[in-house]
């Protein structure tokens, strides 16, 4: 339960903070990803719907325990920023990632571990 809170906290967290600080936010993206992302359009749209889609899994995983989908959409959206970041070449932020990949392994492992154990019982 520790684990959930934490994982889902730090998401939430993040994406929260991408909200309030949405204009250096949305600066960070075009400096970085506007080589890959050549449309601003695209660019605008994913930058601003993406930390609200991070804050609402965030929450998803501290407040609904059973449910893997949440943890899911956490990583593949991990993953999907691992690339971007790599692909930028912008590797310092690779740290917050790779610890959310982390966290939500855990937490799928965690919640594994209680399902096998409900079975057994």
């Amino acid at each position: 339960m520790k684990l959930r809170f934490l994982t889902g906290g730090v998401i939430a967290l993040h994406g929260l903070m991408r909200i309030i600080f949405t204009e250096e936010y949305l600066g960070f993206i075009y400096e970085n990803f506007y080589s890959i992302v050549p449309l601003d359009t695209v660019l605008t749209v994913g930058a601003t719907i993406i930390p609200f889609f991070e804050f609402f899994i965030g929450l998803l995983i501290m407040f609904i325990a059973e449910k893997k989908t949440p943890i899911w959409i956490g990583f593949v959206l991990s993953i999907i920023s691992i690339i971007f970041l790599i692909t930028a070449g912008v590797y310092a932020f690779l740290m917050y990632h790779s610890v959310v990949l982390l966290l939500l392994g855990m937490l799928t492992f965690q919640q594994q571990r209680a399902k096998h154990e409900k079975v057994i019982l």
